[in-house]
């Protein structure tokens, strides 16, 4: 799955030879993106995770903000999700 991610321009997600899911692997990821989250790391590694909403990322990126990373389910998690199997 993460090379599909990474290679693929369309995807098709079947189940037991039922297409359950299909399209861009990035559009699938922020189509079932349920959270908002990002993580946060300062310059010491201290890392703290927030619920994205614009205006509260100013409360959290401060001068010793090192990076910020979102945090969107794989494909793999999205089959799961889907289908109830691994």
């Amino acid at each position: 799955m993460e090379e599909a991610t990474l290679l693929c321009n369309e995807i098709v997600l079947l189940n037991k030879g039922i297409l359950i899911e299909s399209g861009n692997p990035k559009e699938l990821i922020a189509k079932y993106t349920q959270e908002s989250l990002v993580i946060i790391t300062n310059d010491v590694g201290k890392q703290t995770t927030v619920r994205f909403k614009k205006e509260s990322l100013d409360k959290y990126c401060l001068d010793d903000t090192f990076s910020i990373h979102s945090c969107e389910p794989t494909l793999s998690q999205i089959f799961i999700r889907l289908t109830g199997d691994k």
